[in-house]
């Protein structure tokens, strides 16, 4: 990855905490999917699965909701969930390419693999 900034420490500094932000929502998910199943196993009352229920569509909302802005980072209220890793894969596997006026914080580079040998970035 490249960083673009004018401070490359402060550039480096506010990518680094995005991708925590980013990096932490990931895992607040996975931890509510293990609360929300203990809560459906464990609880035998009817306000308990009721309960594991919310958490469990909570917490698929909550990623879903950010895996979706993450697609609109032309946005500048977006542009910050560019920072993460976890994301930038999301977005290899669908094959999105980030198209903005200024570029984001960081630049993923390659050689070009398999899409450059059989000439299709030409095509496009």
């Amino acid at each position: 990855y490249v960083t673009f900034s004018a401070l490359p420490f402060q550039g480096d500094f506010m990518s680094r905490l995005q991708a925590t932000v980013v990096h932490s929502v990931f895992v607040l998910f996975l931890a509510a999917m293990y609360t929300s199943q203990m809560l459906a196993f464990n609880g035998s009352q009817d306000g308990t699965c009721r309960l594991a229920s919310a958490v469990f569509w909570a917490a698929w909302g909550v990623l879903g909701f950010i895996v979706a802005a993450s697609f609109f980072a032309f946005h500048k209220s977006c542009r910050w969930l560019l920072s993460s890793a976890l994301i930038r894969h999301i977005h290899t596997a669908t094959m999105h390419y980030h198209t903005s006026p200024e570029p984001p914080l960081k630049l993923f580079l390659n050689d070009g693999g398999l899409i450059e040998c059989l000439g299709l970035i030409s095509l496009l």
